[in-house]
């Protein structure tokens, strides 16, 4: 089938109208995030190489060719099993070119952790993916391999921070990253690795060896960025809702629950209040306690406008649960009855 060719000077059109307006109420990536969230693909990708092409000074070319992969990535996510190779493929190229052409930009290992990061994008959606797939198996090791080649590049990445903190000024210059910054990057990756270990774990069988393993790897990363962490800090709430999760596929329910009670207590940003509450709900079906994942679903979805794919999430499980509840009662009220009335047949 032939492709349609992208009208030009009507996207231009509309991508002048759109940014005039959004940019009267926000920053740059809020208006790309308002294009991706629209669906808006390649008018965000038309902003994004529209910007490249003028002179931009090193940090502007990153944040630039960051979110160019970024919206890929999002239309990778929504595309097509067809497309979405092509998609994942592209966004993988800008950073390998970005990298090779220019070396000496110092703000380039932004670009090689993002990399890194669309490689977990990429592992986790296979993985869901593979839950319904036909051929569940091939599907699932598939996406066993890409979260492998994410860890081994965020790996590669924590291990090269190292020497680059020790080598860092403290205070940043022109374009080069400061200590600090290279600190708050490797806190950052070390978040962004518990996680891929822990979408690893969720690809093996509950209680297996490989999973247990994952878990505990997960385990072991999240906890040293905490060590580091303010309590404010914003990526301090990310780690202990991660740890809390991992606590709960450990069947660590104590521990778990500790974490979300200090993640309450932090007061964090709306979308991790309902993520926050998701787990709960999950942490509650893990141990039994159906009415009490019944009760906190009974809390307003929408705070402040927002809403959480998590939550929506924790909705179907309770759901699920509730009917694998209800059958267990049926099987076991027939099998009583059969029992109770055998000498009848």
């Amino acid at each position: 089938m032939h492709k349609r060719r992208p009208n030009w000077p009507v996207l231009l059109l509309i991508l002048l109208v759109f940014t005039a307006t959004a940019r009267a109420q926000s920053t740059e990536p809020e208006l790309l995030d308002g294009l991706r969230q629209r669906g808006l693909f390649e008018l965000a990708r038309v902003h994004c190489q529209s910007q490249l092409k003028l002179s931009q000074p090193p940090r502007q070319q990153v944040e630039w060719t960051v979110e160019w992969m970024r919206t890929l990535a999002a239309e990778a996510q929504q595309a097509g099993a067809a497309e979405q190779e092509q998609l994942w493929k592209s966004a993988a190229d800008i950073a390998a070119d970005f990298i090779a052409q220019q070396p000496r930009n110092p703000r380039s290992l932004l670009v090689a952790v993002h990399a890194a990061l669309l490689q977990l994008s990429r592992g986790q959606l296979q993985r869901l993916e593979a839950e319904i797939a036909s051929d569940s198996g091939a599907a699932t090791e598939l996406a066993r391999q890409q979260l492998r080649l994410a860890i081994r590049q965020l790996q590669q990445l924590d291990g090269e921070m190292l020497q680059l903190i020790r080598q860092a000024p403290q205070q940043s210059q022109g374009d080069e990253f400061s200590s600090g910054e290279l600190l708050s990057l490797q806190n950052n990756l070390r978040f962004q690795l518990g996680r891929a270990y822990r979408q690893q774990a969720l690809s093996y069988p509950d209680d297996s060896q490989d999973r247990i393993a994952a878990l505990g790897r997960a385990t072991e990363q999240l906890e040293k960025p905490l060590t580091q962490l303010a309590e404010d800090d914003p990526l301090t709430a990310q780690v202990l809702l991660e740890l809390a999760a991992v606590a709960r596929l450990r069947k660590q329910s104590a521990q778990a629950a500790l974490l979300l009670e200090r993640l309450e207590k932090i007061q964090p940003a709306v979308r991790l209040v309902l993520a926050a509450r998701a787990e709960k709900i999950q942490l509650a079906l893990a141990n039994g306690e159906t009415a009490s994942a019944i009760e906190l679903l009974q809390l307003p979805r929408r705070l402040s406008g927002e809403i959480s794919p998590n939550l929506d999430m924790a909705l179907l499980d309770t759901y699920l649960t509730l009917a694998r509840d209800a059958d267990s009662r049926w099987i076991a009220a027939a099998w009583t009855n059969w029992k109770n009335n055998r000498s009848s047949w």
